[in-house]
């Protein structure tokens, strides 16, 4: 059995001493490797976890020197280690990097070396046939795995695979994918990439927010990272490392935020004592159904309970699922149907292609009452593109009463607060995940109606798509062809000349 290869685009990461930087670098290799190191709190490394999957991840390392933990790099030798073992093997196969510190460091050579990564992590992230950015939120920009190893996204492979019988051919090597697209696994590492860059970026903003989900104890216009234990407050790294400098808070331990316990309320009935269970029997009368150990030998005895720690649990999961959801419907509702309604909106532009049509037909043929006609047919035009306005506004407001939703929900998460009754929450965000039909996004564009060169009547939808209105919503199309013209016979006995398109 060959051993795992790993792989590194540096062996030394080195900083100055009094200069607050971030460093990243590349690990690559075919096999899932394990991560290990042993940098004082004055650094920081993303990605957190231990376990970095295949096939390539990068590594950030951030240095803050104003750190109380500044001290701890005396006598060490820090570095990072990657290692990984084969099944049925005893060998391991370790690669490590070194941090150093040093009072000047100034390479050109390590900057070209920066930007270079930058732009290899943004070509892996986007899909190389259609290069559009691949999504962890929008379904046809997923990531997916083809047999041969090569990832296009969603879209593409259902492109791809003509029939579902069918297998699909990979375009960068012909190898065929006998199985099913749907069931093909979805690309985990460039869906934590995103995660990452995304995480990224936002380190890059100065850190300062106008509503955080985790607001920072000093700054509550940062966003909290860390929990101090021992005063049980959220910080950002910045304000912890300045208000634990002294010698004294030192010793305060922290842990990444989502890490910090959870702090059940107060019984309503005992306040000086912690709610322990949740009441599960159907007969109880008492009005609170949490209560504390004082309760449970008291007005809770004998009664059925589930301990409290298993109800947040279970609170938590079904937040999480209705965040998710949420995010879903709210990149389908921003992306998706506002798409298809600016196109819309488009066809009614003064400038746009098929007004011009219009307005030299009408020129052309009737001169002498041009001026009333295009005075009804530019208010006809405004009014048409006032109501899909009105479609654009509304579809904003339902993706913006979903954000709203998907942002307070993730605020119980982060900040482990109101999820004792999340119920009301639950229901809404499942109604509001299920507003896809609900939004009208069935407009007409200016081509779909029939015009009167005289604007004798109000224009009417052309018989093609009035009919399309009753039957079952298809793609949306444009009708291209030559000007023709029917003689139509109205009610004051003038013959008048009617535009369609063929």
């Amino acid at each position: 059995m060959a051993l795992p290869v790993i792989y590194s685009n540096t062996d030394v990461l080195e900083f100055e001493k009094n200069k607050e930087a971030s460093m990243e670098f590349t690990i690559s290799s075919a096999s899932i490797l394990e991560m290990k190191h042993n940098l004082p709190l004055c650094f920081t490394i993303d990605p957190i976890y231990s376990t970095i999957q295949p096939p390539s991840n990068v590594i950030k390392v951030t240095y803050y020197p104003n750190s109380p933990f500044h001290f701890m790099m005396t006598n060490r030798t820090m570095k990072i280690d990657f290692s990984a073992k084969p099944a049925g093997s005893d060998n391991v196969v370790m690669l490590s990097v070194v941090v150093l510190v040093a009072d000047k460091i100034m390479q050109e050579q390590e900057e070209m070396e920066e930007e270079k990564q930058k732009v290899n992590l943004y070509e892996q992230l986007e899909c190389k046939i259609c290069a559009r950015k691949y999504s962890e939120d929008i379904e046809d920009l997923t990531p997916i795995v083809l047999n041969c190893g090569h990832t296009i996204c969603w879209s593409c492979v259902k492109s791809l695979q003509v029939d579902i019988n069918l297998p699909v051919q990979c375009p960068f090597d012909r190898t065929y994918t006998y199985d099913s697209a749907r069931n093909l696994p979805k690309n985990r590492v460039i869906i934590d990439m995103i995660c990452d860059l995304k995480r990224m970026v936002l380190s890059q903003t100065h850190g300062t927010c106008d509503d955080p989900l985790l607001p920072c104890y000093e700054n509550d216009q940062h966003e909290a990272t860390i929990h101090c234990t021992t005063c049980k407050e959220d910080f950002c790294n910045k304000c912890f490392a300045s208000t634990h400098s002294s010698r004294i808070l030192s010793a305060h331990q922290a842990v990444p935020v989502f890490e910090k316990p959870l702090v059940p309320p107060n019984c309503t009935i005992h306040p000086d004592h912690e709610v322990r269970y949740v009441c599960t029997d159907i007969k109880c009368q008492i009005m609170s159904k949490l209560f504390c150990e004082e309760c449970k030998i008291g007005e809770h005895v004998s009664h059925t309970f589930e301990g409290v720690e298993q109800l947040i649990e279970n609170n938590a999961k079904d937040v999480e699922d209705a965040v998710k959801k949420l995010k879903e419907e709210e990149a389908k509702m921003l992306n998706l149907k506002m798409e298809k309604v600016k196109k819309v909106l488009k066809s009614f532009d003064k400038y746009g292609n098929e007004y011009v049509l219009y307005v030299n037909s009408i020129t052309q043929y009737f001169e002498q009452k041009k001026a009333s006609a295009l005075k009804k047919f530019e208010a006809f035009v405004d009014s048409e593109s006032a109501k899909t306005e009105q479609g654009m506004l509304n579809i904003q407001t339902h993706g913006d009463s979903i954000a709203a939703l998907r942002k307070e929900l993730e605020k119980m998460l982060c900040r482990r607060q109101g999820l004792f009754d999340v119920k009301d929450e639950i229901d809404l965000a499942a109604k509001m995940s299920n507003l896809e039909n609900e939004v009208n996004d069935d407009f007409n564009s200016l081509s779909h109606f029939c015009i009167l060169y005289e604007m004798v009547t109000k224009p009417t939808l052309h018989p093609m798509f009035a009919k399309r209105e009753r039957a079952p919503k298809q793609d949306d199309g444009v009708v291209e062809g030559k000007t023709s013209r029917k003689r139509t016979r109205v009610a004051d006995d003038h013959e008048i000349e009617e535009i369609t398109l063929e």
